[in-house]
């Protein structure tokens, strides 16, 4: 009986193993027509190639955004849930190919697709804090006394926060607050007429004004870190630390991840944009 059982397996296997193979692509082509459909497209019209993913491009919408990346009923990970969990199961903060009957999904999926739900996976654990109904950061701030420099104002979200030379003090703001289109701004005032306000107004005016200075210190891990502006017309720096409430945060992204994140890590790394194709040989996304 041993000695047939190699010989059985010969005859019997390969036609298991290719009616696998093409439910499986069977299976891929119709989850690629509707990633096409249901997230990619979506995510062309409505986020693509704006701010804060693209420095220089428009602000996406608030709204758009959370539609996209929320955790709980969003359009990419609502599609997760539906139609890829099965098949390209989360491990950890991984995403590996699920196999069946000998056969791993890789064949019939791209490994971009991989990479790509990493990167959206670390997106939306750094904006959706648990229990958060939409795109939230806390963080705390301390304004550090400047030469030549009397006042320092901070607004984020229609909240302001002023400091005068007085005890370094740690302040929790919460973005985008209660007034978001308000932006964020930081206002200046000292000797020899020193007077400057930097503003950056919308929803993503918080990032935009971060990254209209430069970071000058990192702790280990990059929990703290301190913003420098400098005032050209004044030549003064003015500089306020930052330190997230929680240790994944959209400022350097998820803790230990890089060993030299750069500012917003999580949307601009590579693969940060969704994949048009997500099935391995095939087109399957014909929209514009």
């Amino acid at each position: 009986e041993i000695g047939w059982r190699p010989r059985l397996e010969a005859l019997l296997w390969p036609p298991i193993e290719g009616s696998a193979n093409s439910v499986a692509m069977s299976q891929a082509s119709g989850a690629g027509r509707s990633w096409c459909t249901e997230v990619f497209m979506p995510y062309h019209r409505n986020i693509e190639g704006g701010y804060p993913l693209n420095p220089s491009g428009h602000d996406v919408p608030l709204a758009d955004f959370g539609a996209f990346y929320m955790r709980d009923g969003g359009t990419l990970w609502a599609f997760y849930d539906e139609v890829l969990d099965r098949r390209i199961p989360k491990e950890g903060d991984n995403f590996v190919f699920a196999t069946a009957l000998g056969q791993d999904s890789s064949r019939a999926y791209r490994r971009q697709l991989l990479q790509y739900l990493e990167r959206a996976n670390d997106i939306t654990n750094v904006f959706f804090p648990p229990g958060a109904e939409g795109p939230q950061v806390q963080f705390d701030a301390r304004i550090l006394p400047s030469p030549r420099v009397a006042t320092q104002e901070v607004c984020l979200g229609g909240e302001c926060v002023e400091y005068h030379n007085g005890p370094e003090r740690w302040h929790r703001f919460t973005w985008p607050g209660e007034s978001p289109e308000a932006g964020a701004s930081l206002e200046i005032r000292g000797a020899d007429g020193i007077h400057e306000r930097l503003e950056q107004t919308g929803e993503w005016g918080l990032f935009r004004l971060l990254e209209q200075g430069t970071v000058t210190s990192q702790s280990r891990g990059n929990r703290v870190f301190t913003q420098t502006w400098r005032l050209r017309d004044h030549k003064v720096d003015v500089h306020i630390e930052i330190r997230p409430v929680r240790g994944d945060a959209p400022f350097f992204g998820i803790a230990g991840r890089e060993r030299n994140p750069v500012f917003l890590q999580p949307l601009r790394a590579t693969q940060a944009d969704p994949p048009r194709e997500i099935v391995s040989g095939r087109s399957t996304c014909r929209g514009s």
